[in-house]
């Protein structure tokens, strides 16, 4: 199984998981049926652990080259993640009202971030697809 593959697992059981909370907090369940719905969400969370480890395991292993440097995938993701962050901090002053701030600097500084985020999440989703999980 590819890692994209447990990827993608992880997705499906988080929505099962939010779905069966959802049904239990509703009310509109009775009894017998809360209680089975609890063993089976209990079970989903124990499957979302231990995918969550797997992964832990795989992108702390796994190495990505970033230009010329080689990281952890665990690296690589939470630069991805805090270049997002950068990005949508950057476009929110772009579009404010503040008369104050170099709207052109931060344009470019913007552009610059987007080139990286798009070459490490592009590296990321090919390795996505390269590592095998056993």
């Amino acid at each position: 199984m590819y890692l994209r593959e447990k990827l993608d697992e992880r997705i499906l059981l988080k929505q099962k998981i939010n779905e069966l909370r959802r049904k239990l907090s509703s009310g509109l369940v009775n009894e017998i049926e809360a209680n089975g719905i609890v063993v089976v969400l209990l079970n989903y969370i124990n499957k979302l652990q231990t995918i969550n480890l797997i992964l832990i395991q795989a992108n702390t292993q796994s190495k990505i080259s970033i230009g010329d440097t080689e990281v952890t995938l665990s690296t690589a993701i939470e630069l991805r993640e805090a270049i997002e962050l950068k990005v949508a901090v950057i476009t929110e002053l772009i579009g404010s009202d503040n008369k104050s701030l170099d709207i052109i600097t931060l344009q470019k500084q913007r552009d610059g971030l987007l080139h990286e985020f798009v070459s490490i999440d592009s590296a990321i989703r090919q390795l996505d697809w390269r590592v095998t999980i056993d």
